[in-house]
This record gives C-alpha cells, sequence and structure tokens, in this order.
C-alpha cells in the first residue's frame, strides 16, 4: 500500500470508491486497509493470493532461497553488488495489531499454504531451509 501512495495517481485496480484515500495523506495505513474489503484487496496487483501464485508450479521457494536457487543453477551474484529499488516510504504508518490480525485472517488459507510448505524452526545459526518441492 504505501508503495502506491507513491503514485501520482491511484493504479487502476483501486477501487473508485476508496480514490480520495490515495490523495488524503492524513488517512493512515491501518485506516487504509480498513475501508478495503477482502475482495478488494484481493484484486489489487500484484497482491493476488499465495494460493493464485502457487497454481500449476513445482518448485516454490522464498525470497530468502533465492540466492540459493540460483546458485544451484549456475547464477551466483553478491546482493551488495545491488542497489534497494522501489522501497515504499512509509508515510501513513504501518500495521497495527488490529489491521494485523484482520490481514491473518483474510489470507489464512495462504498462512496454511505457506506453513505447510516451509517449516519454520528457531535456530542460533542463520542457514536457509532446505528448497522443497510443492508436490
Amino acid at each position: 500500500m504505501n508503495y502506491r501512495f507513491g503514485k501520482k495517481t491511484p493504479q487502476r485496480a483501486w477501487p473508485d470508491r476508496l480514490n480520495y484515500i490515495h490523495y488524503d495523506k492524513s488517512i493512515t495505513l491501518n485506516e487504509t486497509v480498513d475501508a478495503f474489503t477482502a475482495e478488494e484487496l484481493f484484486c489489487l496487483k500484484p497482491y493476488y493470493t499465495l494460493m493464485h501464485w502457487s497454481k500449476n508450479i513445482n518448485i516454490f521457494i522464498t525470497i530468502d532461497q533465492l540466492h540459493e536457487f540460483l546458485v544451484f543453477f549456475g547464477y551466483d551474484y553478491n546482493i551488495e553488488d545491488f542497489d534497494r529499488v522501489n522501497v515504499s516510504q512509509k508515510e501513513r504508518g504501518t500495521f497495527n495489531e488490529t489491521i494485523k490480525e484482520r490481514v491473518k485472517e483474510i489470507y489464512k488459507k495462504d498462512i496454511k499454504l505457506y506453513e505447510s510448505l516451509f517449516s519454520v524452526e528457531q535456530s542460533c545459526s542463520p542457514t536457509l531451509p532446505t528448497l522443497q518441492s510443492k508436490v
């Protein structure tokens, strides 16, 4: 959402009824998400669900596994060689606990899918999870 607020005009998928939010910088991120219906959130690109993006794929990785994945196929890089781009300004704040819980409820199927694909373990050493197939 914060990234979208950096644009001059609302993107096409932004609901017309909420265009006023885009231009009113006094409306917080929490108020913005609260104004959206779940269906409207699902229509924002690229905010499709994880369920949507995982259809018909055989390998499923997290962004944290990208380097390991690319090295496996012979492509190595140093992330420090790249500038950060398209990083949104957090001018309207961050999510409060109420909005976080709402988002968790809306995306509960995605959370369940993610948890079924990647076991999240506490570890003292920063190692990447093993690549897993979605099959």
